[in-house]
């Protein structure tokens, strides 16, 4: 007898497929490489940093990571 499969299990095991782990490594050197563009606004600019540090695992020094993001990165 043929089952139709959950929809809840099938997106969830679509997603796991496509999505794949996050290599923290690539994400860390993603992050610590982002400087700010010429002519980019600062708020631009941090909510990228701020974006990019989510999936580095950075902990309890996220705040100070993107501190020291924001020091060496920025343009003016």
């Amino acid at each position: 007898m043929f089952r139709i499969p959950d929809p809840l299990r099938v997106i969830t095991a679509f997603g796991n497929f496509c999505v794949g782990a996050v290599n923290v490594t690539y994400e860390r050197y993603v992050f610590k490489r982002r400087t700010q563009e010429s002519g980019e606004r600062f708020e631009t600019f941090l909510s990228e940093v701020r974006r990019l540090a989510r999936s580095c695992e950075f902990g309890a020094v996220e705040e100070s990571m993107i501190r020291d993001r924001i020091v060496i990165g920025i343009r003016d």
